[in-house]
């Protein structure tokens, strides 16, 4: 049976296999669990390889550093130090820049459609410089990469998937190939997000070209709260991914 460096050396990792057996005895639906299969290159750290479990820091983990690549971001203002901040919004509807106190990290991947599966090819977190050091203002300011050997020049991602990391100790785990996400973390997918305001409009991110210095986000809002089922499934490990039917 091959390790989980050697099918990352072959350029073939499945992170997860199917739909875990307590995803379906609980009978939660799928789609509001966002069920994916996933291939690509993991980057290990030094000594991973020889681990049982890799611990998955964040999706840029998850992308590979392979190729071109252009930064990514909110747009900010570097004169008032405001921003395009990602946010979030209440049971009463008001939205408000996300948290940064203390380790509370948000992370964000930018998933493309492979036929059968997906890769995360960007990424951007509020794990920064101008996050942490003006967190009043630029709590959800995020920024990253995306790769070319995932998103051609002129494509669009297929999907978006928001993790609220609150230890800010990474997304969990990869253990024999399963992606297994931290109790301390919530996902979140493009059907709960506004997009400039529009739910779940990926239009509105638009594409990713490596020719205008970098690319900048529009407002994201996190429009959605898991049901409490779904947080108590997650919290159990049991988030096993595939592509949504």
């Amino acid at each position: 049976m091959k390790t989980l460096l050697d099918k990352i050396e072959n350029g073939v990792v499945n992170v997860v296999k199917g739909v875990g057996k307590c995803v379906n005895d609980l009978g939660q639906d799928t789609k509001k669990l966002a069920v994916y299969g996933i291939a690509g290159a993991v980057v290990l750290t030094a000594g991973a390889g020889t681990a049982k479990a890799t611990i998955v820091n964040g999706f840029a983990d998850l992308v590979g550093t392979s190729g071109q690549s252009q930064v990514v971001q909110n747009y900010i203002d570097y004169g008032s130090k405001t921003g395009d901040n990602l946010m979030i919004r209440d049971s009463n509807g008001l939205a408000s820049t996300v948290s940064k106190d203390g380790t509370d990290v948000w992370r964000i991947g930018f998933a493309k459609d492979m036929g059968g599966y997906i890769n995360f090819g960007g990424y951007v977190k509020n794990e920064n410089y101008w996050s942490d050091n003006f967190s009043d203002t630029l709590g959800g300011y995020c920024e990253g990469r995306f790769y070319d050997h995932v998103f051609e020049d002129g494509d669009t991602a297929d999907d978006v998937m928001i993790i609220h990391d609150r230890l800010g100790d990474g997304i969990g785990t990869i253990d024999n190939g399963e992606w297994t996400l931290g109790t301390d973390d919530t996902p979140y997918w493009t059907e709960d997000i506004e997009f400039n305001g529009v739910q779940g409009d990926l239009s509105q991110l638009g594409t990713f070209t490596y020719t205008n210095g970098w690319k900048i986000l529009p407002q994201m809002t996190i429009d959605a709260i898991p049901e409490p089922a779904t947080v108590a499934l997650l919290s159990l490990g049991a988030l096993a991914l595939r592509k949504r039917k």
